[in-house]
């Protein structure tokens, strides 16, 4: 039986004084992108999505006035409620705005996919939102659940039913990278089911701002660092998407997993074939690139192969964001 959630516990002044100091500095990055882009004689159109439409492509987050833009000044700009409810702020994300979840017209097809899962997935491994940052959703078998609780849920169901899970468990040591990492959900919930993973998250500075926020303040016991031009071993780091060439010696078959869901739909295709090579050179030989996307990019990823992973329970599309599909590199010595 489902349950409306409505209480939140509250952030405290330290956790306030390090989301206003990460804020800042965000603010900072923002405020110099593009003349280090310059400087350093970066390509815009690959670097800071707000330049795609002077290219002629204006595609999800080229347009200038997308809300993540509008909801990033916000939450820079923001007093102690704003900070206090970040994940009112989020829907840029997933689509779906957290403040209209509980209306009368809210499509509530992804719980009946949710309610399958919860038979064939093992419960070590169905996902509850944290009851902090204004999260709103539906207590379920003592769950906080939501839609997009529901959707991180589907992306572990699909790696545990095709062993993506038993191959990282398998590992002494663990590293995944995770491009368009949002606003840090996915990150927060994979932390949980692998404490000792080390989770590099990549995005643009507005998105980052988002998952600095959220992973710092619900997993202040792990161990946070923003790239600088320095990689130190964190259990969580947050690299501006324009620095990812910086680290290509260090990252060269760093990865055992590889993650991107959702955002390589939003780029150009200038712009997939970027990250393709990045993420064929990034990948460990034996590595998975987990890819969960609405349009067939297989064309963009010869070197890889193209399995598509359904989870054993879906029948239902209210759950599904994009197509589930496993990459492994193609040895290239056949």
């Amino acid at each position: 039986m489902l349950k409306i959630h409505d209480v939140n516990k509250n952030i405290t002044g330290r956790e306030f004084w390090n989301a206003k100091t990460i804020c800042k500095t965000v603010e900072n990055i923002l405020e110099n992108r593009d003349t280090y882009l310059t400087n350093n004689n970066l390509p815009k159109h690959i670097y800071n999505p707000r330049n795609i439409a002077s290219f002629g492509v204006c595609l999800h987050w080229g347009c200038d006035n997308h809300d993540i833009y509008r909801l990033s000044k916000q939450v820079m700009s923001g007093d102690y409620l704003t900070i206090n409810n970040l994940r009112y702020y989020t829907q840029p994300f997933s689509g779906h705005d957290p403040q209209t979840f509980y209306t009368a017209d809210q499509n509530m097809d992804w719980f009946l996919s949710y309610e399958m899962m919860c038979h064939e997935v093992p419960a070590n491994l169905l996902l509850s939102a944290p009851n902090m940052l204004g999260e709103i959703g539906w207590w379920y078998n003592e769950r906080l659940i939501n839609y997009d609780v529901a959707g991180f849920n589907f992306r572990i169901a699909a790696m545990h039913q095709n062993g993506i899970l038993d191959f990282l468990k398998e590992r002494e040591r663990v590293c995944v990278l995770e491009i368009g990492s949002g606003y840090g959900g996915f990150a927060y919930h994979f932390k949980k089911l692998f404490p000792c993973v080390e989770y590099y998250c990549v995005d643009i500075p507005e998105s980052l701002l988002f998952a600095m926020i959220y992973l710092q303040t619900l997993s202040n016991e792990y161990s946070h660092n923003l790239y600088d031009g320095e990689i130190k071993v964190s259990d969580f780091t947050y690299i501006m998407n324009y620095h990812i060439d910086k680290l290509a010696n260090d990252f060269k078959e760093k990865f055992d997993l590889i993650i991107n869901c959702i955002s390589l739909d939003e780029m150009s295709v200038d712009q997939i074939s970027f990250y393709a090579e990045r993420i064929d050179n990034f990948l460990k030989k034996d590595g998975i690139f987990y890819e969960q996307n609405g349009s067939d990019l297989s064309e963009l990823f010869p070197t890889f192969t193209n399995d598509i992973i359904f989870p054993q329970f879906y029948h239902h599309h209210g759950l599904c964001q994009g197509i589930p599909r496993m990459r492994k590199k193609i040895n290239k010595e056949r």
